[in-house]
């Protein structure tokens, strides 16, 4: 290591040591910085930590929140009752959820009446869709009352960045249904093509098994076109996105507004009734305030609301 550092006076709390070894770990200091500052910086992470077959990215912080996962999936594995009623109550849904004899007897019938819940699904439900009843935000309430999140969107509440003090409302884009970082996937479906017919023959096989457990009867041919439908409405949504590395300036992603003025970039959403229909009762008296709420990028949710507006409901 460089001398400087080692003439440092640093702490040798247990903490500092087990950071000081992570990002020893992740270097190659084999290689001169002068020459190669990249891999002598993060070298020897890039090759011990191939990116997994299921992500498109793998970073540090993934691997942090797997190693928590594992610590958490121990606790929960475990029969043992604790001294905290939410961690008792927690490991009870996860047995639930991990009673596999259960769920097969189920088939699909918990996603079925998801499904229904929210509007049903044209793909399985064909013509026995009611277009002409879809309510895009009723439709948006329903997602976020079912815990779904970022679906076109990202709406939920964070701290301001000018004054750390509060805590706004934000509004941004939501993410892709392949993941963070796939964007190029849609916008090259050359060089992807692969990933996309993988990911579409995927959509097709769930259609098909959702369409059995629903008794509903429809042909792999009629899904085949409405998986290519899903397909291209992802590909001008990733086209209408910004992509990560032009949203790095904080400073360009903060717009403050008033609830009362959403409607301006998107009318396609009733935001009042979005809000007070997700919020619980006892804070709508915040809502009647006419907050302040951030919107990342203005642009983004204009553009949504135009994508919105021309594509076909389905």
């Amino acid at each position: 290591m460089p001398r400087m550092v080692k003439e440092l006076d640093v702490d040798t709390s247990p903490g500092y040591r087990k950071a000081a070894y992570y990002l020893l770990s992740s270097m190659n200091q084999t290689v001169n910085p002068c020459d190669d500052f990249f891999e002598y910086s993060c070298g020897r992470w890039i090759s011990e930590h191939p990116i997994p077959n299921d992500l498109s990215t793998y970073e540090i912080f993934v691997s942090v929140r797997e190693k928590v996962g594992e610590k958490m999936r121990e606790l929960y594995d475990s029969k043992q009752l604790t001294n905290s009623k939410a961690v008792n109550t927690v490991k009870m849904i996860y047995h639930t959820c991990m009673d596999t004899n259960r769920l097969r007897s189920m088939q699909g019938e918990e996603i079925v009446k998801a499904i229904k819940n929210l509007g049903n699904w044209p793909m399985v439900y064909g013509e026995k869709w009611p277009e002409e009843k879809f309510d895009f935000t009723e439709i948006m309430i329903r997602i976020a009352q079912t815990r779904f999140s970022s679906i076109f969107m990202s709406i939920h509440v964070s701290s301001d960045q000018k004054n750390i003090s509060r805590r706004l409302i934000t509004i941004d884009q939501g993410k892709l249904a392949l993941g963070f970082g796939t964007r190029e996937y849609y916008l090259n479906a050359k060089n992807y093509a692969s990933q996309l017919n993988a990911y579409k023959e995927y959509i097709i096989d769930k259609a098909m098994l959702i369409s059995y457990d629903a008794r509903i009867s429809r042909k792999r041919s009629e899904i085949d076109k409405e998986a290519d439908d899903i397909i291209e409405f992802e590909k001008n949504l990733a086209q209408i996105m910004v992509p990560e590395e032009n949203r790095r300036n904080y400073t360009l992603l903060y717009h403050q507004y008033n609830l009362s003025e959403l409607p301006i970039f998107m009318s396609e959403m009733d935001w009042n009734k979005y809000f007070r229909a997700v919020i619980p009762n006892d804070i709508h008296w915040y809502l009647n305030k006419d907050p302040i709420i951030n919107i990342v990028d203005v642009e983004f949710l204009k553009r949504l609301n135009a994508l919105i507006k021309i594509c076909l409901i389905k």
